[in-house]
């Protein structure tokens, strides 16, 4: 009876301690964000991102130029470094885009030949498309104010949610980039990081600005990325793989 009892003792403290250790671990791993900035956890998960293989993305944005509404999606993949590609849909014109380093290949819907540029063909979206990437790569200097916003899951993943207010001087040189110089009125960006592995999953970006010569301009993108170093491959079309 005595062996018994302290038999089972013996795992109720096994199993209390092997808890205890499992929550201690758990605890760890949620703390990750504890002594970190908002700035600086948008900085490590951008790292972070730059060091996978690749991932694949979709991408949602609208564009309005006064009364004139723009919808861009976009479906693709990205392989590290410099390797896109995109395809989908811009106010109803079937589009796709390849890049290579810092070369563009879009592909004419009417003649179905490939068209090498150094932008990516989107007209005024050009430089909207490419503010994540370039703000991304230049966080320290970018980001005037962060904070961290409420828990969310992004496809039932727990993620830290962060909104920053970029310099709107830096932003400007970015969306007025080959362009006339404007104004910025408002810019936010949401980035949404996952809790256990500091990878990015979505992003969303809000910008009113002043164009010089188009006037009011406003843009909502979000940006969904998934399947993180998932065998990404990119297989250019023929007249592109050399």
């Amino acid at each position: 009876m005595i062996y018994s009892s302290l038999k089972s003792a013996k795992y109720f403290a096994v199993y209390v301690i092997a808890t205890l250790i499992i929550s201690m671990v758990l605890a760890g791993c949620g703390d990750r964000f504890k002594d970190l900035s908002p700035k600086e956890a948008v900085i490590k998960a951008n790292e972070k991102l730059k060091n996978v293989s690749g991932y694949r993305m979709n991408v949602d944005a609208e564009l309005m130029i006064k009364d004139i509404k723009q919808q861009l999606t976009l479906t693709g993949e990205v392989r590290n470094p410099d390797q896109v590609h995109l395809a989908g849909d811009l106010a109803g014109m079937e589009i796709e885009i390849y890049q290579k380093k810092d070369k563009f290949f879009i592909k004419n819907p009417l003649t179905g030949k490939w068209v090498e540029t150094k932008e990516m063909g989107l007209g005024d979206m050009n430089e909207i498309i490419s503010t994540p990437e370039k703000t991304l790569n230049d966080l320290k200097d970018m980001i005037s104010e962060a904070e961290y916003l409420p828990d969310e899951k992004v496809n039932g993943i727990d993620c830290k949610v962060i909104e920053y207010i970029p310099d709107q001087e830096k932003l400007k040189k970015i969306v007025f980039e080959g362009t006339e110089p404007g104004s910025i009125k408002k810019a936010k960006y949401r980035i949404w990081i996952g809790k256990n592995d500091f990878l990015i999953y979505k992003m969303n970006i809000d910008i009113k600005y002043d164009a010089a010569k188009t006037g009011e301009q406003s843009i909502n993108m979000t940006v969904l990325l998934y399947d993180f170093n998932n065998d990404i491959n990119i297989n250019y079309p023929k007249e592109l793989a050399s």
